[in-house]
């Protein structure tokens, strides 16, 4: 008689591999065990989780459980600001954000008087799950915006390029992220909707467009047909971002006065007036009324004004149950897409940008050594949009 497989391993093993995998706090962790095993037969049996799979379900109730007990017991502790958090949770169970949130509010009604007896009646309050998954649903209708328009404006952040290549681009892209984030972090009563971050984004994108070398772009100013508005001294770069992202200039001014002062801030450099410069970036523009900053993006000051806004996106409040970075790596990964209240494209966006906020220095690098192309619109290469 041939030997029995060994059974699998039990509902307890997976969960405490899952809280070693995530270096989880020893007394978290064995409270969410107790959690776990209180309400096993209510949270694995449950007929309502509809076709999913068994381990699909065992995902979703260790993320849940894992969450709470981390959320609850963490508040106030000295260790509050280096526990487990909701994103790498969810990383660790492989689920995508609305996956946990859509189920999470069923779990919570089935556990209700545990997590009441545990923790008192405003344990859902502490948790914040609504306000986390508002904002899941706003920053990822705002990256999937961002997303779009970059690579209508900027030449692709292919996976296909090169290191060499000036289409190998990712860092701007993250910086500019990086920098809506900085701003959310320090005034975030300022983007509470979308068309508030879609202002702050169409507001990037022209700062990006005065200081990003001229061969990232995707289009030659000559012919254009996304930059159309013209006023006698040039292309009015303002109104022409407004007439294509249909936002209001007298608000897009507004949020670049803001933007220029927490530049100056942050990489504590000077503003000067974009008519007393002579750039290539600048070339056939008209630069009445524009802005520019000499040590935002040069060789000498990139790599250290982009670890700033890693440290300045950074928050200590609710907001950091996420990691905002990653709205940028795949945008399918944080909310799918038919979720999304807007459509700005499905765009999932590369390895290579997974790589510069995983290692920003490598990738800078090499970017600051990239040559100019013969394809591209420097050199004669015209792209129009």
């Amino acid at each position: 008689m041939e030997p029995q497989p060994p059974p699998p391993p039990a509902v307890e093993t997976h969960f405490a591999d899952l809280c070693k995998e995530l270096e989880v706090d020893e007394g978290v962790a064995g409270e969410a065990a107790a959690l776990l095993e209180e309400g096993k037969d209510v949270f694995l049996t449950s007929p309502s989780f509809g076709s999913k799979s068994p381990e699909d379900v065992e995902r979703l109730c260790f993320a849940f459980v894992l969450y709470c007990v981390a959320k609850l017991k963490g508040k106030g502790m000295k260790e509050e600001s280096s526990r487990v958090r909701l994103w790498k949770i969810l990383e660790g169970c492989k689920l995508k954000y609305n996956d946990f949130f859509k189920e999470s509010q069923q779990l919570l009604s089935k556990i209700d008087h545990v997590l009441r007896s545990r923790y008192g009646t405003d344990w859902e309050d502490q948790l914040e799950l609504k306000q986390l998954q508002s904002l899941v649903n706003l920053l990822a209708d705002a990256s999937r915006f961002y997303c779009k328009a970059f690579n209508e404006l900027f030449l692709s952040t292919s996976t296909g390029q090169e290191p060499g290549s000036t289409k190998s681009n990712p860092e701007y892209f993250c910086f500019g992220w990086l920098f809506f984030l900085a701003l959310r972090s320090k005034s975030p009563e300022l983007y509470k909707d979308l068309v508030s971050c879609i202002h702050g984004l169409v507001a990037i994108l022209a700062i990006l467009l005065i200081h990003v070398p001229a061969k990232f772009r995707s289009f030659t100013i000559e012919g254009s047909s996304h930059l159309i508005k013209q006023t006698v001294r040039g292309v009015d770069l303002l109104a022409s971002l407004c007439h294509n992202y249909h936002t209001s200039e007298d608000r897009l001014k507004e949020m670049m006065g803001k933007f220029h002062k927490a530049i100056e801030v942050f990489f504590s450099t000077k503003a000067v007036r974009a008519s007393e410069c002579k750039l290539e970036t600048l070339d056939k523009i008209d630069t009445d009324g524009l802005i520019y900053f000499r040590d935002l993006l040069d060789k000498e000051c990139f790599h250290s004004n982009f670890e700033k806004l890693e440290k300045l996106s950074s928050t200590t409040s609710w907001e950091g149950e996420l990691d905002l970075k990653r709205f940028l790596i795949n945008n399918d990964n944080i909310i799918s897409a038919e979720n999304s209240s807007r459509d700005f494209t499905n765009l999932s966006c590369p390895k290579r940008v997974f790589e510069t906020l995983a290692s920003p220095t490598k990738t800078i690098k090499n970017m600051l050594t990239v040559p100019s192309s013969p394809s591209s619109p420097v050199n004669g290469g015209s792209v129009k949009i």
